[in-house]
């Protein structure tokens, strides 16, 4: 790089239309009819990404990022150029990018000048060289053309950031200011060959980074849990930052394992603690079992490290543990599963209430506290009284019929 930042360039002509070239100091091609040689003075200059077109003595320039200012023949005013804005340029003209100018310049034909002798020639007159020649572009640090001026040196961490911009990276990187004033960024990458695209693009400025590529979360939390690994999620969120999901077995690995990480991985700037432990998941399933009145039938216990349900329940009870299975599904099942040991779940018999059997001409039951129950009448629980004899009784619900003989 020389000392010079990069200027990204999208040259559209002909052909070669699209191609996309970061110039620096050196000569570059732009397929088989178009060269570019390009000189950096400028140690300040921004990440800017325009697009030029070659037409005849007219190229048309097209701003990605940022923005530009231009100056354009007999005008001494210049006009800003956003980013997303585009003009024709009637040279002679200059662009302003930050404090460095570009020069646009007819151009005499230069026929196939490349290689070491188009570097040479550079050196007298950088340019961009077309075959046939249409237009230069001339890089100047500190060019002075009437009563044109370059402004101040940019805030370093507003060039960082526009650089980030320029990436597509503004937000997903943290970038700080260190103690002496140095910009520092600091984040997640999806590969090294990201992070090396942005080495690249900060190399010929002085700012510290720190990043780690994403790949390294998983084999660091795999060393920090070991076997509760299973149980944790990442996010990559912005700015650096990651949070953590899941449910692991003890406060002490949810408390540190946020710090354990970022020492692992130096690229994440804050970790976004959400993680709980197999005990307050039991007293969350506790205090569900008591809202669906179940806190009698069915007791939380932990079992080789995992939650069990244990317990009975009556059949008419049973859609309540459905309900108690979506919930927990809802709000742990991605990262542990409830083990259920229901075994000895029955209906309540209401025959077991039966207390007597009267045969005379009102024939009934006599249940628990002398309550007495004739034919068509309810025992309970939805069970209604069918036939009483000396044989035995029938009883029936919704269809199903018990008998109990004598």
């Amino acid at each position: 790089m020389c000392g010079a930042n990069v200027l990204s360039v999208i040259v559209a002509t002909g052909r070669n239309s699209g191609a996309k070239r970061e110039l620096a100091n050196g000569t570059y091609r732009f397929g088989s009819d178009l060269e570019c040689e390009i000189v950096l003075f400028g140690s300040d200059m921004p990440a800017f990404a325009f697009t030029l077109e070659i037409d005849g003595n007219r190229p048309k320039i097209s701003v990605e990022t940022g923005s530009i200012r231009l100056e354009a023949r007999h005008s001494v005013p210049t006009a800003e150029l956003a980013a997303g804005k585009s003009t024709r340029l009637d040279m002679p003209a200059i662009v302003h990018v930050g404090s460095t100018c570009l020069l646009f310049t007819d151009a005499t034909p230069i026929g196939g000048v490349t290689g070491d002798d188009a570097e040479h020639r550079a050196t007298g007159r950088p340019g961009l060289l077309v075959a046939g020649g249409a237009a230069v572009l001339a890089v100047i640090a500190s060019l002075a053309i009437g009563s044109a001026s370059f402004g101040s040196d940019p805030d370093p961490l507003a060039l960082v950031n526009e650089r980030l911009n320029g990436l597509g990276l503004g937000g997903k990187l943290l970038l700080e200011q260190s103690g002496d004033g140095t910009p520092h960024i600091r984040g997640m990458l999806v590969n090294d060959d990201r992070i090396a695209e942005v080495r690249a693009a900060f190399a010929d400025i002085d700012v510290g980074l720190t990043l780690s590529p994403t790949t390294t979360i998983e084999p660091a939390l795999r060393s920090i849990l070991r076997e509760e690994n299973e149980h944790v999620r990442w996010t990559l969120l912005d700015r650096g930052a990651v949070r953590l999901e899941g449910i692991v077995a003890e406060s002490m690995t949810r408390d540190s394992i946020g710090r354990s990480l970022a020492n692992i991985v130096p690229g994440i700037a804050a970790t976004e603690n959400r993680l709980v432990t197999i005990t307050e998941v039991g007293e969350a399933v506790s205090v569900k079992l008591a809202e669906l009145e179940l806190a009698d039938e069915l007791s939380v216990q932990r079992v080789e490290g995992e939650l069990s349900l244990a317990g009975s329940v009556a059949r008419m009870q049973q859609d309540r543990i459905g309900e108690l299975l979506e919930w927990y599904e809802r709000r742990y099942g991605m990262y542990r599963r409830l083990r259920l040991d229901i075994s000895g779940a029955r209906e309540n018999d209401p025959l077991d209430r039966l207390q007597a059997i009267i045969l005379d001409d009102d024939p009934r039951l006599v249940m628990n506290g002398k309550r007495h129950v004739r034919p068509g009448e309810e025992i309970g629980d939805g069970w209604i009284l069918e036939t009483i004899s000396e044989s035995g009784i029938a009883i029936f619900r919704q269809g199903e019929v018990r008998t109990v003989n004598f």
